[in-house]
C-alpha cells in the first residue's frame, strides 16, 4: 500500500503475493485477470468502506481494521519474515522520490529489535509512479490545510470558520495548481474533535 489513510489509497498489486496451497505466487500469476486487478480491485478497496457503510448502515469494516492492526504490531514489535515485508507509514527519507520527512506509507522490512527500514529497491513503472505523485499532492494538501487550521505560519491556504471558531467544512478550500478547490481532509474529524477538547 502507497500514500495515505484515505479512499485513495493505492494497492501496488504488481509486488503483491498471494498464498495457494502454501505456495506464495505473484498476484498477477495467481488472479489471471490483468484488467481486473489494475482498476476494479482498486476501485473496489478504495470503496469498500463506504459500500458496507451504505448497505447496513453502519460501518462493516470494524473486524478488518482490528486484524490489521494485530497484525502490524505484530511486524513492528518481532519483525518482519526474512525475505519479506510489508506497509507502514513511516517518514520519507527521499525514497522513491517521495518528499523528505513526508508522512507516507511504504514497504518497509522491520527487525527483530522493532527498526524498520524503507524497502527502497523496487522498481515503479509509470502507471505507479503517476498513483505515488498523486499521494503525494494529497497528503501535502492535507498538511496545509492543517496549519491553516492551527494558523501556523506555513499555512499557505484560506481556512474559513464559522462564528464559534469550527471549522467550516463545506467552505474549507485548498490551493493546488493555482487555483481553488473543495477539500476532502480525512483529518478534519480529528483536528476539530482536538479543538473542541481543549475548550
Amino acid at each position: 500500500m502507497w500514500g495515505n489513510r484515505s479512499i485513495t489509497i493505492f494497492p501496488d498489486i504488481r509486488h503483491a503475493k498471494i498464498e495457494i496451497k502454501g505456495k506464495l505466487l505473484p498476484a498477477y500469476e495467481a488472479i489471471k485477470d490483468d484488467f481486473y486487478l489494475k482498476y476494479k480491485f482498486t476501485e473496489e478497496l478504495q470503496n469498500r468502506e463506504a459500500e458496507i457503510l451504505k448497505k447496513r448502515k453502519t460501518s462493516g469494516c470494524f473486524q478488518t481494521v482490528a486484524i490489521a492492526a494485530v497484525q502490524h504490531m505484530s511486524d513492528w514489535i518481532h519483525g518482519t519474515k526474512p525475505g519479506d515485508w510489508t506497509s507502514m507509514i513511516v517518514m520519507s527519507d527521499g525514497s522513491y522520490g517521495i518528499d523528505k520527512g513526508l508522512a507516507y506509507s511504504f514497504p518497509v522490512r522491520v527487525s527483530a529489535a522493532g527498526e524498520w527500514e524503507i524497502v527502497s529497491d523496487l522498481d515503479i513503472n509509470y502507471y505507479e509512479r503517476e498513483k505515488l505523485d498523486e499521494r503525494v499532492n494529497e497528503i501535502k494538501a492535507e498538511r496545509m490545510f492543517a496549519y491553516g487550521i492551527l494558523e501556523l505560519p506555513e499555512a499557505k491556504i484560506e481556512v474559513q470558520k464559522d462564528e464559534e471558531g469550527a471549522v467550516d467544512q463545506a467552505r474549507a478550500t485548498k490551493w493546488s495548481f493555482g487555483h481553488a478547490e473543495p477539500l476532502p481532509c480525512s483529518i478534519l474529524g480529528v483536528l476539530e474533535q482536538d479543538r473542541l477538547g481543549t475548550m
